[in-house]
């Protein structure tokens, strides 16, 4: 198969994809701060605050 072919098959397997499984903005989760502690028994706490 000519270098060609195979770029316009991988190409045209790209735009067959679809948006089948698309999400919006307003259905996602955003991490909009992580904090790291350190505990007081050499443990670690992370925190996520999420929108």
């Amino acid at each position: 198969m000519s270098r060609r072919r195979l770029a316009l098959l991988l190409l045209g397997l790209v735009g067959l994809t679809g948006c089948w499984d698309f999400r919006g903005l307003d259905q996602r989760a955003f991490a909009i701060m992580i904090g790291i502690d350190r505990l007081p028994d050499d443990r670690w706490r992370v925190s996520v605050q999420m929108h």
